[in-house]
């Protein structure tokens, strides 16, 4: 079916993703910041990085720019969330809905704007 290279990348692969709990062994949350003023997206973005490392712990890589750090005059900052698969993906949304809905109660980051994907792969 594949041959030995590909296999073999196959099995590193899948056991990098297991081993760091990546999907298909976990789920994946990529939020999205974005604003016009780069000093005020990242301070919005290490704000809301805290507050999620507070309630989800090691579940949250970031903030961080991605590859393409501005689009159409807004730079960006992306935060991922990583969560077992075996924790309810409702509990999840409830917690993160909430903790958004703290992090825009700041008059200061109500300008930021916030894009989930859920299951980006």
């Amino acid at each position: 079916m594949f041959p030995d290279y590909q296999r073999s990348f196959l099995n590193y692969e899948l056991i990098e993703r297991n081993n760091f709990h990546y999907p298909p062994f976990a789920k994946l949350i990529n939020l999205t910041l974005s604003h016009l003023d780069e000093n005020l997206l990242n301070e919005g973005a290490e704000a809301l990085g805290n507050l999620l490392r507070h309630a989800f712990d090691h579940r949250v890589i970031g903030p961080e720019f991605p590859i393409i750090r501005r689009v159409q005059n807004r730079y960006l900052k992306t935060i991922k969330l990583k969560y077992e698969k075996s924790i309810s993906d409702k509990k999840i949304k409830e917690r993160l809905l909430t903790l958004l809905d703290s992090y825009n109660q700041h008059v200061r980051y109500k300008s930021i704007r916030i894009s989930i994907d859920v299951d980006p792969y």
